[in-house]
């Protein structure tokens, strides 16, 4: 009787050590996949993070290209001013010396 006892306790140690070891299995099996899961989460960061960057990029040298274009548009435009100017000036003081 003492014998089967300790089968018994052994088969129930068994019993406890092989559910204790397939917990741990699937816990390492769990942990593998949130590792994986992580990593993929990490790359697709990484180029959602480049790829806005990339557009930032794209953005900024289109409005500093508007920008530039807009610059030299109104400085000629101030140029074309200045030199109607100089003509009405020009035409005014003709006038004036023929006035006298």
């Amino acid at each position: 009787e003492d014998s089967s006892l300790l089968d018994q306790d052994d088969y129930m140690n068994m019993n406890h050590y092989m559910m204790e070891n397939n917990e741990l299995y699937t816990l390492r099996q769990q942990l593998a996949n949130s590792d994986q899961t992580n990593k993929i989460l990490e790359m697709e960061l990484a180029n959602a993070q480049h790829t806005a960057q990339m557009q930032y990029q794209d953005e900024n040298e289109r409005l500093r290209a508007g920008l530039k274009q807009l610059a030299s548009m109104q400085a000629n435009e101030i140029l074309q001013m200045e030199q109607k100017l100089q003509v009405e000036k020009l035409a005014q003081n003709a006038r004036h010396a023929t006035a006298q």
